[in-house]
């Protein structure tokens, strides 16, 4: 293997791009839906004992029978959903990176640290093939208000076996202050945006990210439930 090219162990990520919700958002509808078929299940229950009341031991036996039937139900829907979620999370964790931090040359590795302020032209790869780097930095541009804007352009390849997703909302900059934001909007001819869609195994794409004002990391986030990005690079 090549001395360069590193296993990381971090925390798992997913990429279930299909739609652009807010991370926080997502979570919040699962624990929604829950409750919401909680409710019905509820309320269905009660309306059947109200207008068909169990008046002999057969008919309150078969009663607590569905009920228990209607809560495993629920319990099984409520596993799927998690089920569903982890898995796609532990399919996208960072297995490597094309490059090693430059504070890990003592031979020492912080796992927490390898996928995070990485140098440009770096990539790193996620369990299920697909990598992704930041290419180069532009801050030459302008809006018609002569606000600046930084451009990252990156990179994805699916070096996996199925399909995977790209999107400009994969990405967030971070500033001297430290506060992060998402990309802005930008028209200039002199920019090839990135955009969003999916890659089929073996194909690449290469677009830029645009941010307003002066930036000093770019975050890649591969999951919309992670609250921390899955890698990062310094831009400075």
């Amino acid at each position: 293997m090549d001395e360069n090219h590193r296993t990381v162990d971090s925390s798992p990520m997913a990429n279930i791009k299909t739609m652009i919700v807010p991370r926080a958002t997502q979570r919040l509808h699962h624990h929604k839906m829950h409750i919401a078929l909680c409710l019905v299940t509820t309320i269905l229950m009660a309306a059947v004992l109200t207008f068909l009341p169990a008046t002999t031991p057969a008919q309150w036996i078969i009663c607590i029978i569905a009920c228990a039937a209607v809560l495993a139900a629920q319990q099984a829907t409520s596993k799927a959903l998690n089920d569903a979620v982890d898995s796609a999370k532990n399919s996208h964790a960072v297995t490597s990176t094309s490059a090693a931090p430059a504070d890990a040359s003592d031979g020492t590795t912080d796992t927490a640290a390898q996928s995070q302020d990485l140098a440009l032209g770096t990539s790193i790869t996620l369990a299920d093939g697909l990598s992704v780097s930041v290419d180069s930095v532009d801050t030459s541009l302008t809006k018609y208000d002569g606000s600046p804007i930084t451009a990252v352009t990156v990179t994805y390849t699916n070096g996996g076996s199925k399909d995977a997703s790209f999107n400009v909302y994969d990405w967030k900059a971070q500033d001297t202050q430290g506060a992060q934001r998402s990309q802005t909007f930008y028209s200039g001819d002199d920019v090839v945006g990135l955009g969003s869609g999916t890659l089929a195994p073996g194909g690449t794409v290469t677009g830029a990210v645009c941010f307003d004002g002066g930036i000093t990391k770019a975050l890649y986030y591969g999951s919309m439930f992670s609250d921390s990005a899955t890698a990062s690079w310094s831009l400075s």
